[in-house]
C-alpha cells in the first residue's frame, strides 16, 4: 500500500515539473502600460523568437490617432508631434521622417497590425521591456528611453555670466518651439487625373515645409508666400482605381519636425471624363412640341440643352420662318439619371445640342441630334 502511495506522489511531482512549465510557456502575453494592465483585442504574441505587439491597441491607449489605407496597406499613427508610418510587409518604417528597420515586417494577425516590440520603443521614445518570467510587456512613458535619445554634450566649465550668450540661448530656446496650424486644401469631393491639389497652411516662419499624399505622391515642397504662410501644389497623376489617402504636412526646423494630418482624407478617382448618354428621343424621331429629354451622366451633373428651332413668324398666317435658340437645363440625380423638359411650340423641327457639366466645371463631349415635331391639324 505504501509503495502505491509513493508511486502516486512521484507521478504528481512529475506532472508539476513538466505540465506547469509547459502551461507557463504557452500563457497569454500581457501588456503593462505605466503600471496599468491593458486589455487588447489582439494580445501580443511570440513569432520567430520576436515579441510582436498590436500597434493600434497600444498607440490608441496612449491617445494617438491611427489610420489605415487599404489601397496602399499603409498605417499612420500620430501622437502629439510624433508620426509613425509603415506599410504591411515592408521591413522599413518612418518615425518622424527617419527610416527605422524592423526586426520583422509589420503584419496582420486576426485583423490587428502587429509590429516588433523594439519598434514601439523607438517610435514612442519610451522604455519598453520584455519580462519572459511572467510573459509580460512593460511600457513606461514617464521615463524617456535613454538609448533612443541623442547623447548630451558634457557641461562646459564654470564661467562668468555672459549677457550676449544668455540672449542667444533664449533666442535659440524660443526658436526650438515650432508650430503648425490647420491645413486648407481644395474644397473638392473627388480629385481626378490632371486636377491641381492646392495646399495652404500656417506655421512657424522661415521653416522648410512639405506635404504628401501618403502612398501616392512624393514630398512636395511648399513656398512661404508670407511670413508663416505656406502654399504648395501637386498635379494628380493617372491611377488605376479610386483611392482614398491621407494628406500630411511636415514642417522642419533644425532638428525638429512637426507633422499634421488634414481633417478628412483625399479621394482620387481613376477617370476624369464626364460621360453623357441620351436615351430618348432618338436622332430623327418625331416628338410632340412638349417632350422630355432623358439619359444618364455623371451623378449630380448639370445637363444643358440648346435647341435651335425654326418656326413661322405668324403661325398659321405667314409661311416665313425664323430661327430661334432655346435653352433648357436639369440636374442628374445621385445615380446619374436625368430628365430635362423641352418645349418648342409651333416649331417644325429642331437641332439639339446636349452637354453635361459636373460640379468641378468639367464638361462631357456634346451629343447632337435632330427631331421633328408632330404637327397637329386645326
Amino acid at each position: 500500500m505504501q509503495s502505491k502511495v509513493r508511486m502516486c506522489a512521484t507521478f504528481v511531482m512529475i506532472l508539476v515539473a513538466f505540465v506547469l512549465p509547459a502551461r507557463a510557456q504557452g500563457a497569454m502575453i500581457g501588456v503593462d502600460l505605466n503600471g496599468r494592465a491593458l486589455s487588447l483585442a489582439q494580445p501580443p504574441l511570440m513569432m520567430n523568437g520576436r515579441v510582436l505587439v498590436p500597434l493600434r491597441g497600444i498607440f490608441e491607449a496612449l491617445g494617438a490617432r491611427v489610420r489605415y489605407i487599404g489601397a496602399t496597406r499603409t498605417i499612420t499613427a500620430i501622437r502629439g508631434e510624433s508620426t509613425v508610418t509603415l506599410v504591411l510587409g515592408n521591413p522599413s518604417a518612418l518615425v518622424n521622417g527617419s527610416t527605422v528597420t524592423l526586426d520583422v515586417p509589420a503584419q496582420t494577425v486576426n485583423g490587428s497590425t502587429m509590429v516588433p516590440l523594439r519598434f514601439v520603443a523607438e517610435a514612442l521614445g519610451a522604455n519598453v521591456r520584455w519580462l519572459s518570467a511572467n510573459q509580460t510587456v512593460f511600457i513606461d512613458t514617464s521615463t524617456p528611453n535613454v538609448a533612443a535619445q541623442p547623447a548630451q554634450p558634457a557641461p562646459p566649465p564654470h564661467q562668468e555670466p555672459d549677457r550676449d550668450r544668455d540672449r542667444d540661448y533664449h533666442r535659440d530656446h524660443h526658436e526650438h518651439h515650432i508650430f503648425l496650424g490647420h491645413i486648407v486644401a481644395n474644397d473638392l469631393d473627388v480629385l481626378h487625373r490632371g486636377d491641381t491639389l492646392t495646399v495652404e497652411v500656417s506655421g512657424t516662419p522661415h521653416c522648410r515645409t512639405q506635404f504628401e499624399l501618403l502612398g501616392l505622391s512624393p514630398m512636395v515642397d511648399m513656398q512661404e508666400t508670407n511670413p508663416g504662410q505656406y502654399r504648395g501644389t501637386y498635379v494628380i497623376p493617372p491611377i488605376d482605381s479610386e483611392k482614398s489617402t491621407l494628406l500630411v504636412v511636415h514642417l522642419h526646423r533644425r532638428d525638429r519636425t512637426i507633422d499634421r494630418e488634414a481633417q478628412r482624407p483625399v479621394r482620387i478617382a481613376a477617370s476624369r471624363r464626364v460621360f453623357l448618354t441620351v436615351s430618348e428621343p432618338q436622332d430623327g424621331q418625331r416628338v410632340p412640341h412638349n417632350f422630355v429629354l432623358r439619359g444618364t451622366t455623371t451623378p449630380m451633373a448639370t445637363v444643358q440643352v440648346v435647341a435651335t428651332v425654326e418656326r413661322p413668324i405668324i403661325p398659321g398666317v405667314a409661311p416665313i420662318e425664323t430661327r430661334q435658340t432655346l435653352k433648357f437645363s436639369g440636374i442628374a440625380d445621385g445615380e446619374g439619371n436625368f430628365a430635362v423638359p423641352v418645349s418648342a411650340r409651333d416649331a417644325r423641327h429642331a437641332s439639339l445640342w446636349v452637354q453635361a457639366v459636373n460640379r468641378r466645371g468639367r464638361t462631357s463631349p456634346p451629343v447632337q441630334l435632330s427631331v421633328r415635331f408632330i404637327q397637329h391639324r386645326h
